[in-house]
């Protein structure tokens, strides 16, 4: 249990972390020349793809571990409490957009990382990275509910 515990805080602190890195880098590189914001965006897809999204998968996967362990545990006094259900719930809707949106996005963003002769990105570029920042937005402000919830209720 207490492996399973230091791995979901683990988890926890690799998504937030990562992404408030990830959105300084690219409010930071916002005024750039396109070679510079080229350059951060591929910093940006290895931050999503492997702190990020490491830290996701690890978050929702032992999340989803513990809740078991607490009901098959016969703990139905801490399972049963309304914030465990709201955090998991929460939680896990953050962990899906990350996985199956944000880091898609950023591949492609990253594969999309080459300024023209003219200086400029790609339309394409610009797509993905603007998909990339509402996602990830919302996903991490989720990380963020759920932490509350998991601590204060």
């Amino acid at each position: 249990m207490l492996v399973v515990r230091f791995l979901h805080f683990l988890g926890m602190a690799l998504w937030i972390g990562g992404a408030l890195v990830a959105i300084m880098l690219a409010i930071k590189a916002q005024g750039e020349a396109a070679d510079v914001r080229t350059s951060v965006a591929r910093m940006l897809t290895q931050v999503h793809t492997l702190v990020i999204g490491m830290g996701a998968l690890l978050t929702v996967g032992t999340g989803v571990a513990w809740i078991m362990m607490l009901v098959q545990g016969g703990e139905s006094q801490t399972s049963a409490t309304p914030g465990v259900w709201i955090m998991e719930a929460v939680g896990l809707m953050g962990g899906a957009l990350v996985l199956l949106v944000a880091i898609p996005a950023a591949v492609k963003m990253g594969g999309l990382a080459v300024p023209t002769d003219d200086g400029r990105v790609l339309p394409a570029f610009d797509y993905y990275h603007r998909r990339l920042i509402r996602v990830s937005s919302v996903a991490l402000a989720l990380a963020a509910i759920s932490l509350f919830t998991g601590v204060v209720l």
